[in-house]
């Protein structure tokens, strides 16, 4: 059995084809890259970048600024279903109680921890309430959820803006 660029080599040398070296040189590159991974994903490991666009698209009047510290992230181990649970609650409660269903993402990564801020503003009405990102139950939900998974939870909450902070052990 060949794989793609193998065949594609023994196509060029023994048929005599017209394939440009670059094209096979691509064809091994993709093929490693899908390599690596399956074996991401074996291990557990998710990008927190894929994972955040793919939740946020589910909500179509949410927007998302991802800041260059998030698509810079390496892959992190973690629960998948659960990181992707809390994330639909921070974000359906980012379109019912933030302005413009706008929430703004950063990162911080040091060699043992990563740290991830949720940011947004605060709805005029929901400014004299504890927590407009998160209203109700959600906050508990995420904190409990997120701690099964060793994942700390920090709220902040200034006059105007409100933030959640994930904290993910490597």
């Amino acid at each position: 059995m060949y794989d793609t660029s193998t065949f594609l080599q023994y196509a060029k040398k023994e048929l005599k084809l017209d394939i440009k070296d670059s094209s096979i040189t691509e064809t091994k590159e993709l093929i490693e890259l899908g390599r690596l991974d399956r074996i991401e994903d074996e291990e557990g490991l998710i990008s927190i970048q894929d994972l955040i666009r793919e939740t946020s698209s589910r909500i179509d009047t949410l927007k998302v600024g991802l800041g260059n510290s998030v698509k810079n992230l390496s892959k992190v181990k973690i629960n998948k279903q659960a990181f992707y649970v809390a994330l639909m609650e921070i974000f359906i409660n980012v379109v019912d109680h933030g302005i413009d269903n706008y929430v703004g993402v950063q990162a911080k990564e040091s060699d043992n921890m990563l740290m991830l801020r949720f940011k947004n503003v605060k709805k005029l009405e929901n400014r004299e309430s504890k927590s407009p990102i998160l209203m109700g139950k959600g906050i508990e939900y995420i904190k409990t959820t997120m701690h099964r998974e060793n994942i700390d939870v920090h709220i902040i909450e200034e006059e105007k803006r409100f933030a959640i902070e994930l904290y993910i052990p490597k």
